[in-house]
């Protein structure tokens, strides 16, 4: 009985463990990349011989820990950086690349500079002394208000903006040094930085505090707010007016306001969500000579413009020639 009840139980591990790994080999975990990508949270940690591959080589993985060596053409999940590559030569491991060693992030840690950088982190400093890293290092810190970071960073998460742009040691010399701020309500900030949703540039001015870039105050949108025409439009708002606007210099300038049914609006930007265009007028001197849309919510056996969205869970139901969709035809719209 005692033999039974462990086969039970090994049995059930085998099949708990196929549940957490999804497409993993039963055997060793190795998985045939041509058929199964990496699962999430695991790393590659050697490339192996496994006939049933069409490579006839199968890629261990597993989870990683502080210190593990991987291969450098594992993904590295998150929280994980590049520490180290002292065993980048040894290609025999993973069958023609190095190996990189891998820890968990904590404050004021030095990575390798091929290393990814984990949400609410920064750099704050660059070095090109390789050290155990096969190229550069730089040293990652906690992202808060009033801090230095080089401009290593694809983007600025939120709720940070950069609000002055320069150059400093740490950063060496082909990195600028950015400061970034809390987003807040009127504020300045550079055009190097990221425009967080919510949020719209009111005026435009070159230089300033960003170097060689330019100079924005943003602000909440709210209904009836004047924009420069390189803002970005949050989702629920359209262009009611196209002009000049002193603050925005040499741009062009928006009304927004949000949308609502019945609502006519400036074209060039997305329809919102929801919404079909029923009427087109051309050449509107208010949208500086571009069309005007009416802006409706659709309705079963609505004629709608032609060049008009579809939201979801309507359909297209044929053509309908009409004069108030300017070059367009119409179409009729059911549910579907």
């Amino acid at each position: 009985m005692g033999y039974r009840y462990s086969g039970f139980l090994g049995l059930a591990l085998f099949h708990l463990l196929l549940m957490v790994v999804p497409n993993v080999s039963s055997a060793q975990n190795v998985i045939c990349r041509e058929k199964s990508s990496v699962p999430e949270g695991y790393v590659i940690t050697s490339v192996v011989q496994k006939p049933s591959c069409v490579t006839g080589y199968g890629a261990t993985i597993e989870l990683p820990v502080d210190n593990l060596m991987v291969c450098a053409h594992s993904p590295i999940p998150k929280p994980f950086v590049v520490t180290g590559g002292t065993d980048g030569y040894d290609t025999t491991t993973c069958r023609g690349v190095g190996r990189l060693s891998i820890r968990a992030v904590s404050d004021n840690m030095m990575v390798c500079s091929n290393s990814p950088i984990p949400p609410g982190y920064g750099v704050t400093y660059f070095t090109s002394e390789r050290q155990s890293c096969l190229i550069g290092r730089k040293l990652l810190n906690r992202l808060q208000d009033g801090m230095s970071i080089c401009s290593l960073m694809t983007s600025i998460p939120s709720p940070y903006v950069v609000t002055w742009v320069g150059t400093g040691l740490n950063c060496g010399n082909s990195h600028q040094t950015y400061r970034i701020n809390t987003i807040r309500d009127g504020m300045s900030v550079c055009s190097q930085s990221t425009i967080h949703p919510d949020y719209v540039i009111t005026l435009a001015m070159q230089g300033g505090a960003c170097g060689a870039g330019k100079t924005y105050t943003i602000n909440q949108a709210h209904d009836g707010i004047y924009v420069c025409d390189n803002s970005p439009i949050p989702p629920s708002y359209v262009v009611t007016w196209r002009g000049v606007y002193a603050s925005c210099g040499q741009l062009k300038s928006y009304r927004l306001n949000v949308v609502s049914n019945g609502m006519e609006a400036c074209s060039g930007k997305p329809v919102p969500s929801g919404y079909v265009i029923t009427n087109i007028t051309s050449n509107a001197s208010d949208c500086l000579l571009t069309d005007r849309y009416k802006l409706e919510v659709p309705y079963e056996g609505m004629v709608a413009c032609a060049n008009s969205p579809i939201p979801a869970g309507w359909k297209k139901d044929g053509t309908v020639s009409i004069y108030y969709c300017s070059r367009f035809q119409g179409i009729r719209l059911s549910k579907s």
